[in-house]
């Protein structure tokens, strides 16, 4: 897996977590900066919103693994009660 985004720098779908959610950090510091040409800004949101995706893909995968090993584990979930 990617740990740095200059490793790979167009492919998000490698990325962890920690690491996407740090480049979106530096992308929104570097558009709220407003010293990006309106091109480069829209590139940069186009970015952060794949990266964003990234994000929510590892987060759902993660919340299911915990759903699969707590039910293998026997435990209920308690939203389930």
């Amino acid at each position: 897996m990617i740990d740095k985004p200059s490793e790979h720098p167009n492919n998000t779908e490698t990325f962890n977590f920690e690491v996407a959610m740090e480049e979106i950090k530096s992308i929104v510091a570097s558009i709220e900066e407003g010293k990006l040409p309106l091109e480069e800004s829209i590139k940069q949101y186009e970015r952060a919103m794949k990266l964003i995706k990234r994000c929510q893909e590892l987060l759902h995968s993660a919340h299911q693994k915990i759903e699969d090993i707590t039910a293998a584990n026997g435990i209920n979930n308690a939203k389930d009660e």
